[in-house]
């Protein structure tokens, strides 16, 4: 069960979230039984959270021949990666639907063992990565999960991420099989924005003109040229959906433009990086 209990968090909404996650895993039990008949995935979107992930996965589930996993974020190659093949294979579609299946799991892009792990059991599998402002993309994570947060506000977070998310923790999910921890996989706003970082781990597995990366920013600009772009690299007809308009959106108060300036400095080194191995066009 996905659910984080934090002093925030009232009695009637935990008990809310716990009547859903059983109901959830009462309905999913003819899916596990029916797992020997369903395929594996033909593509992930590995990342990054808040980055547009959700709606690369609305978009691709219209195309006519794509279905996407039943759930977003099946998280199956990070955190629950003790479980078995057949569980995994639960949240695809029949084999005989001969449809490309895919999933989306923003988790993978930071977990340190996921690349090895997809590259080892789905070597075949196609990998699709949008990345965001990394400033933007911490400030939207807290926006997102700030319910959860004991910082009282955005900078207070980001001032206790050395605390939270210590190298301890990322020794740990390098090394143990099976480490989960709430906050390195909450707290992290700016580690996850380390994206050069992040990516050398993947290419020591992939070829960097195997990954398709796309920027989040030209998808909400143009989503039908990105979309094109995805279309080719998985091999689907240019089918575009009827619905373009972004999906998990949320509206907050921005952040001040001297907030943002001071926090890009974090990012400077990875960032230059980054551009040395992707181009002048993924800069911010």
């Amino acid at each position: 069960m996905k659910i984080i209990f934090n002093k925030k968090r009232t009695l009637r909404e935990l008990l809310s979230l716990l009547k859903y996650e059983v109901v959830l895993a009462l309905k999913y039990i003819p899916k596990r039984l029916t797992a020997w008949w369903r395929k594996s995935p033909d593509f992930i979107i590995i990342g990054v959270m808040k980055g547009g992930t959700t709606s690369l996965y609305e978009y691709l589930d219209q195309h006519p021949d794509v279905q996407m996993s039943r759930e977003k974020e099946v998280n199956y190659f990070s955190m629950y990666y003790y479980r078995s093949k057949l569980f995994y294979k639960s949240f695809f579609s029949y084999k005989s639907e001969n449809k490309m299946a895919g999933e989306a799991s923003p988790f993978y892009f930071f977990h340190p063992q996921v690349p090895a792990r997809i590259k080892r059991d789905l070597p075949g599998a196609k990998i699709i990565l949008i990345l965001r402002n990394p400033v933007l993309r911490a400030y939207s994570q807290y926006n997102h999960i700030k319910g959860i947060d004991s910082a009282a506000n955005f900078n207070e977070a980001v001032e206790m991420e050395s605390k939270r998310v210590t190298k301890e923790m990322e020794e740990k999910a390098t090394t143990k099989p099976y480490y989960a921890n709430k906050s390195y996989l909450s707290f992290s706003y700016f580690s996850k924005g380390l994206y050069f970082k992040q990516l050398s781990n993947w290419l020591k597995h992939y070829k960097k003109e195997e990954l398709l990366i796309l920027k989040s920013e030209d998808l909400f600009e143009n989503p039908k040229k990105e979309l094109k772009k995805m279309y080719q690299y998985l091999g689907l007809k240019e089918i575009y959906p009827s619905d373009l308009t972004p999906k998990n959106q949320r509206f907050y108060k921005g952040l001040s433009e001297k907030d943002y300036l001071r926090h890009k400095e974090f990012f400077r080194e990875d960032a230059e990086q980054l551009k040395a191995l992707l181009g002048n066009h993924f800069t911010w």
